[in-house]
């Protein structure tokens, strides 16, 4: 007979009893006693239901060391295009990059982000082409399910990234819903050169200190410029002008420049997509800030709702929630973050759900 009861549920039942060191002294009494962590299924290392892989950063093989970020991005590209897919569990960016260079076993990958699968692999450019070469890992034998090298012009880019994916669902069985077609289809920017210049700006962005959101900003902006139809360039340029705005770092952006910089580019990138889940994210963050508490869980409710494989989706739906102080709710939703992303980097963005 299955256990009924099990550790973790005692400490959500008992969250807001005021001696926490009691309930604390209790839990352990319960483990040594043989109650279970979690109910049967449940918890961050239960047996995914479907499968789950975890895309490691690609290795920069090209000639020139500055494609890094080029590397980058085409791992960020690929986890986002597969994190779309219900039919699968993608771990977050923040995890899968802190093996970044190391020399670490798949199998020890696998059991620390509990995955089924694992793709590794490499990027090279030279000239107009880019090549990248793949291979899909079973977790549990170590056994490549296959190897494969991909080859595209520049030019063809989006197409590459499809044929990468592509190979990933046939081999996983992940069957797509006619809307998560839709999604896959969509290009995000007809200008090649608008693209190359969001992929530095998401990179400057990702180191969220002073200078990289500097330059986050600058460059975020050029892609708007080559393209101003380029919605996740304003996404992401609002990320960056709301975390100026949640940290206060106004040498960078005056308070109300901040946080008008950000609410535009937030308008903008919901009217060239209007399912824009880090839109939907900033302005959440925005309102949670302001004290529009209800309008921040709403607003946060429709990231999850347009991602719900997002770790950064529910992060921000945790903290509109925290706001508001509804902490027993707010726990649920860093519980499916931790899912998605149990590795996250808790030093600045993810800790304030803006990562």
């Amino acid at each position: 007979m299955k256990p009924k009861w099990s550790v973790s549920g005692v400490l959500r039942s008992n969250y807001y009893f005021k001696n926490q060191d009691f309930i604390k002294r209790y839990a352990n009494a319960l483990r040594k006693a043989g109650l279970p962590e979690y109910p049967p299924g449940k918890g961050p290392k239960a047996k995914p239901k479907k499968p789950s892989i975890a895309v490691l950063p690609f290795a920069n093989l090209s000639d020139d060391k500055e494609q890094e970020y080029f590397a980058d991005g085409m791992t960020d590209d690929l986890i986002t295009d597969l994190s779309k897919l219900s039919g699968l569990i993608v771990i977050a960016r923040n995890s899968v990059f802190t093996y970044k260079g190391k020399a670490v076993k798949v199998q020890e990958i696998a059991k620390d982000l509990n995955v089924t699968h694992v793709l590794e692999g490499s990027v090279r450019r030279s000239g107009g082409k880019v090549r990248i070469n793949a291979q899909l890992i079973d977790a549990q034998t170590g056994a490549h399910l296959w190897a494969e090298i991909f080859d595209r012009e520049f030019t063809e880019i989006f197409a590459l990234q499809d044929d990468v994916r592509e190979k990933i669902v046939a081999a996983l069985k992940v069957t797509l819903t006619a809307d998560e077609k839709k999604k896959l289809a969509r290009r995000p920017t007809a200008n090649l050169k608008a693209y190359e210049t969001y992929l530095r700006a998401r990179e400057a962005h990702q180191r969220f200190d002073a200078p990289g959101l500097t330059k986050a900003l600058k460059l975020y902006q050029e892609a708007i410029d080559l393209d101003p139809t380029f919605a996740d360039a304003y996404a992401g340029d609002a990320l960056a002008a709301t975390v100026i705005y949640f940290k206060g770092l106004f040498w960078i952006l005056k308070e109300d420049d901040a946080r008008q910089r950000a609410e535009q580019s937030i308008t903008r990138a919901l009217k060239f997509d209007p399912g824009n889940v880090n839109a939907f994210r900033a302005r959440a963050r925005i309102k949670s800030i302001n004290g529009r508490h209800d309008d921040a869980i709403a607003t946060a409710r429709h990231a999850v709702a347009a991602n719900p494989n997002k770790a950064s989706a529910h992060r921000s739906l945790a903290s509109a929630l925290l706001f508001a102080g509804r902490k027993d709710q707010a726990l649920r939703e860093v519980e499916a973050a931790g899912r998605l992303d149990p590795k996250p980097d808790v030093i600045d963005g993810a800790a304030s759900g803006l990562v």
